[in-house]
């Protein structure tokens, strides 16, 4: 669907309150996700500049001081990753105006270079909220909204809509975009901008190898012994490349459930989970709805949908919920539980249409080890919902809305 209109982002409130409560308000998150649009829609009547045009970027740089002269507070900044210097500086004039709120709203794509910055000259005086691509919760209230739609659609768009469409702003809102095309550019500007400076040169083409090896392993065990091996790069440089992606928010990672149960042998390695799924399908080459649904990543494509766009919407609420999986060695698996006040919610997802009660037996199982367990889902294609042996069977998109 073709829109002018902005788009709501479900951490407005959020934004608008910490503006309200700090000195300075820190937002991060990856390139084209929409931190800029949201702020100037938010605070229209604050001065703005961005330090991604070089001439801009050199006077930041070489004077500081007279740089934020310049501007009339409030003020938004952005990427401000390009001149982390002038932190120092803006911590100066929070210094000077204690009584005040709201004096800078500063946003930046490289949390590895922001954060330490603001952690150096900002700490106590600022928030720090992220902001992801587009969740499907957004699209589908916006999009109703646009349409005043009042009842639902009699024709559910499958899952891998939201996959072949992706989930960064520009392309949702410009369908004619030739999505291979952006996400290859993508990419491109991602590593020449974000990842260039922090790499040897001769490393960059092991980089590009690098990127695309995680992303025919995404929802699997990320085994970093074996990405080693297959680049011919050593551990260390392995670790430090995937925190760079963590850190530029591209990928997260799922970290095993940390209590031991009892003669159960644990895996201890991490999964692998990429914010936007579009990224993978079509750097992979599945570019129609087709490929996505019947290829053989369909049910590792799925996982990554269901579980990013949980962690789209727990950063956006800044949830205490902390998100991990099982696996132990003989085969019990369980892809996500949700931890929140000592209680777990177990969830099994499958991209199946006739999901069954066999494909839930692995969650009947885990809840027999742990005495913790306050829900049990099985979350599928299907959109008919019901419940058996207490789990509860969810079509997908009703369980992200929750």
């Amino acid at each position: 669907m073709a829109t002018n209109h902005y788009f709501e982002r479900e951490i407005e409130k959020l934004v608008k309150k910490s503006a309200r409560s700090f000195s300075a308000l820190v937002i991060t998150g990856a390139r084209q996700v929409g931190k800029s649009t949201m702020l100037k829609q938010l605070f229209p009547k604050h001065s703005y500049v961005s330090l991604d045009e070089m001439d801009t970027r050199l006077r930041a740089i070489e004077d500081p001081r007279g740089f934020l002269m310049n501007y009339k507070l409030p003020l938004i900044i952005d990427e401000i990753q390009e001149a982390p210097s002038i932190l120092s500086y803006i911590k100066k004039i929070i210094d000077d105006n204690r009584d005040k709120t709201g004096l800078f709203i500063i946003t930046g794509s490289q949390q590895f270079s922001l954060m330490e910055g603001v952690q150096e000259s900002l700490a106590g005086r600022c928030a720090v909220l992220d902001l992801s691509s587009f969740s499907i919760f957004e699209l589908e209230s916006n999009i109703q909204k646009e349409e005043k739609i009042t009842t639902q659609r009699k024709t559910e768009k499958p899952w891998s809509a939201y996959i072949e469409r992706g989930s960064y702003p520009e392309l949702c809102l410009k369908p004619k975009l030739d999505r291979k095309l952006w996400y290859s550019s993508y990419l491109r500007t991602f590593i020449d901008r974000d990842i260039k400076s922090n790499l040897n040169k001769s490393y960059l083409k092991h980089f590009e190898q690098f990127t695309f090896l995680l992303l025919a392993r995404c929802s699997q065990e990320l085994n970093y012994a074996d990405i080693s091996k297959d680049l011919g790069i050593d551990l260390k440089t392995v670790k430090a490349w995937i925190a760079l992606l963590e850190r530029s928010q591209i990928i997260f990672l799922l970290n095993p459930y940390p209590k031991k149960i009892e003669n159960k042998q644990i895996s201890k390695k991490p999964k692998l989970y990429f914010y936007d799924s579009g990224l993978i399908a079509h750097s992979l080459g599945y570019h129609t709805q087709e490929q996505i649904q019947t290829g053989p990543l369909a049910g590792a494509l799925f996982e990554n949908l269901i579980i990013s766009e949980l962690q789209k919407r727990k950063l956006a609420k800044t949830s205490s919920e902390k998100f991990y999986f099982f696996r132990e060695k003989n085969g019990l698996e369980i892809d996500l539980i949700i931890e929140k006040a000592e209680k777990l919610n177990l969830i099994e997802i499958k991209s199946s249409q006739t999901p069954t009660l066999s494909s839930a037996k692995n969650l009947l199982k885990f809840k027999e080890l742990v005495p913790n367990v306050k829900e049990t889902y099985l979350v599928s294609a299907y959109s008919e919902e019901f419940s058996s042996q207490c789990i509860k069977f969810r079509f997908f998109k009703n369980f992200l809305k929750d």
